[in-house]
């Protein structure tokens, strides 16, 4: 594994780390609708950041 994989690898893992913080925090206020709001929110930015990992990776994988 190259060291800018092994990087990769831990900036995916620190940001989910970050992701199960704050989803953790707004579960706890999920019934009101400011709750509701963080957990969209995150969801919205989760995805971003997925789709933007997955056109990354296709890109390099060269389909």
């Amino acid at each position: 594994m190259t060291e800018k994989a092994r990087n990769d690898m831990r900036s995916a893992f620190e940001f989910l780390g970050d992701v199960k913080f704050y989803l953790d925090e707004a579960e706890k206020h999920e019934d009101s609708e400011m709750g509701k709001m963080q957990i969209r929110c995150i969801l919205t930015e989760v995805k971003k950041l997925m789709d933007k990992t997955f056109d990354m990776a296709k890109h390099e994988k060269g389909d």
